[in-house]
């Protein structure tokens, strides 16, 4: 069975029976939390360039599982939607996935399961976005997707899939890729007899060109039933449902075209549809209890914990937000209204982590989403090729910006022109900037804590603490108009035009028609939409999506000399009852 227990901050899972020997590695609390928007106070430290002891030599963490009965069963491990994340965004208090982690993870199933362990990935592998193909990003992009399927590789992959995103530079680099480093691709109808500890899994691909008929030709071709049937389908979760819903023989389909959360699994029809999420921020946990099944039965599925790790999730955003409107309310009725339902919410997923349920009896699926979270084991030979790319990174990038020139903006189009000649005209403005800040208390894989000041006037500050004011993934969002028409394509001319940090122009759009005429309000985006605002604070640069709450974000940057109007009025709404 399943127990759940809480010693100080964190849980561990207790197997007994035939439940899934997954062991909790910390309780879901935020490791970095931020006050209101203040000024600069004497106790907080600064950033400064050196790279904490922590970073240098990878983690060892408790044990992801318990040792498992020596009966029919298998774990399947999971990934989808990887997108080219080799590592955690570094921009909130714990920062999920990375393969570091992953293959920590992937060590420990095998140490639980023996020869029982089956690692496969749903597609769009390689790359984030569809027009990630520029010339002067390929230095880097060609060392990131090396080293990410070098590792899968070497972590035993079973089997991919060809997703869009794998296409974004062309078939034949991604052929060459995948057959350098000898990662198996599924062809579209194609099909794969896995044979390992006296078990035979069948992988099909279930891309859109395949039909629910083809697949079930193939299933029934067998003779005997396969001990395990996985369909790779790399389609929408909408689309792979509708899939499953025609398949025979089939156990788990896989969903390769993830949105951003983890998605509790679904029966649908004989199979079980899994979702794991994007970007390997969780690594998808599949176990397979074959004992005493007949032929190629349906498998029951066991749920409860996948649905609970939802829940908490869930819990956790409305935790933090009531938290972040209690900070701004005054004492009052509607404080304490908000207090009481903050601790009925905490009440309710503190329990969740207690809870324990009896183990299901006989054949079934059980599945997990597990956060690979700060704290987990590192696989040192990852952790140590992870480094090496971190710190290729400005070699990588410089040998790929050399010599390029920056076009011109075609007729008419705006080109940026930095928050200095803003402040000109907006010294209000400019000084707020300055001062709006945040103390953020984040705590390290040691448990070590420290503090410091954050806000867009220090977004350039983060990168070069972190050693990534040359990662041409990272500067976007740390600057003004990096790599947009009338802008600054290269790293070095970003700095060279004063465009680091989120600037007046980041949210309000170039300037230079605006200030060519006089200051004309026309010519320049005065108001800026939550979806402005998005294209940076999205997953993972921030916990959830719903963890961005536009008039809550806006507190931090609204005030005197910045529309103070505008933010009086957001907090005499939140405080009306």
């Amino acid at each position: 069975m399943i127990v759940l227990t809480r010693p100080l901050l964190s849980f561990v899972i207790v197997i007994a029976g035939l439940a899934p020997a997954w062991v909790g590695c910390s309780a879901s609390t935020p490791n970095a939390t931020a006050t209101t928007a203040t000024t600069a106070t004497t106790t907080t430290t600064t950033l400064s360039p050196a790279t904490p002891a922590a970073t240098t030599t990878p983690v060892v963490g408790p044990p992801v599982f318990e040792k498992v009965p020596d009966d029919k069963r298998l774990l399947l491990i999971v990934t989808a939607s990887v997108q080219g994340y080799v590592e955690p965004c570094g921009c909130t208090g714990d920062p999920l996935g990375g393969i570091a982690r992953l293959g920590g993870v992937i060590d420990d199933a095998r140490r639980a399961y023996g020869d029982r362990v089956f690692f496969v990935d749903g597609g769009d592998l390689l790359f984030e976005k569809p027009d990630d193909n520029a010339a002067v990003d390929r230095c880097q992009a060609q060392a990131r997707t090396q080293l990410l399927m070098s590792t899968y590789k070497r972590f035993g992959l079973d089997a991919t899939v060809v997703g869009p995103l794998d296409e974004v530079r062309g078939a034949d680099f991604r052929n060459a890729l995948t057959s350098e480093v000898g990662v198996y691709s599924l062809r579209q109808r194609g099909s794969l007899v896995l044979q390992r500890g006296g078990l035979q899994v069948l992988v099909l691909n279930g891309g859109a060109d395949t039909t629910a008929a083809e697949i079930n030709d193939t299933i029934a071709k067998r003779s005997s039933p396969y001990d395990a049937v996985v369909v790779l389908s790399q389609r929408t979760a909408k689309d792979s449902r509708a899939l499953a819903a025609q398949l025979k023989g089939v156990d788990v389909v896989v969903v390769g075209q993830t949105g951003e959360a983890p998605v509790p699994p679904e029966k649908v029809g004989d199979a079980t549809v899994v979702n794991f999420g994007w970007q390997a921020q969780h690594v998808g946990l599949v176990e397979i209890v074959l004992e005493g099944r007949q032929g190629s039965t349906p498998l029951a599925l066991d749920d409860r914990i996948a649905v609970a790790d939802g829940r908490k999730r869930l819990l956790d955003v409305r935790v933090t937000e009531i938290d972040k409107l209690l900070a701004v309310l005054d004492d009052g009725p509607t404080k304490v209204f908000q207090q009481q339902r903050r601790d009925r919410i905490a009440a309710e997923r503190a329990a969740l982590d207690l809870d324990v349920s009896a183990p299901m009896v006989g054949p079934h699926i059980s599945t997990r989403a597990l956060p690979l979270k700060r704290g987990m084991t590192e696989e040192p030979t990852a952790f140590a090729a992870l480094k090496a790319y971190e710190q290729a990174i400005p070699v990588l990038v410089s040998s790929c910006e050399a010599g390029v020139v920056c076009p011109e903006p075609a007729a008419g189009v705006a080109t940026y022109v930095g928050a200095q000649t803003c402040q000109a005209c907006h010294a209000g403005a400019w000084d707020f900037w300055n001062k709006a800040l945040v103390e953020v208390t984040a705590t390290d894989a040691t448990g070590k804590k420290s503090s410091h000041l954050s806000g867009h006037v220090k977004a350039w500050d983060t990168l070069v603490h972190a050693g990534r004011d040359k990662d041409r993934s990272c500067v976007g969002c740390h600057s003004a108009g990096f790599d947009l028409e009338g802008g600054a394509c290269t790293t070095t001319t970003l700095v060279e035009r004063q465009l680091t940090a989120v600037q007046c122009e980041s949210c309000h759009g170039a300037g230079s028609a605006h200030v060519a005429g006089g200051g004309d309000k026309t010519k320049i985006a005065r108001a800026v939409p939550e979806t402005r605002c998005r294209e940076c604070h999205l997953p993972p640069h921030i916990e959830s999506a719903a963890s961005f709450v536009y008039d809550e974000r806006l507190l931090h940057i609204l005030g005197d000399g910045h529309g103070a109007a505008r933010r009086a009025a957001i907090v005499a709404q939140k405080k009306a009852p």
